[in-house]
């Protein structure tokens, strides 16, 4: 399949995206079991939540860290975009 991705890195969501050519527009990609459903002014689009959480050898990613209640673990890493632009300078 042909097409343009765009991934959007933010603060709080991750935002995936494929453009359709059809419609001249880019349209959220729903990344099952990362991704989860949002709503902003009327239109409907997917977001992953920008968290990482490792443990040993595995990662949960986005939904799974909200999921499995470890957004406070120490483990998790949010505000990656923070760091990403520190380790810039």
């Amino acid at each position: 399949m042909a097409g343009r991705l765009s991934i959007d890195f933010g603060t709080s969501n991750t935002v995936v995206a494929l453009w359709d050519a059809e419609k001249e527009e880019g349209r959220t990609t729903a990344l099952a079991g990362f991704s989860m459903p949002d709503e902003y002014d009327g239109r409907q689009f997917h977001v992953i939540p920008s968290l990482i959480h490792y443990d040993g050898n595995r990662v949960n990613v986005g939904r799974q860290v909200i999921d499995r209640d470890l957004c406070a673990a120490p483990a998790t890493f949010n505000l990656m975009k923070h760091f990403i632009g520190s380790r810039m300078k």
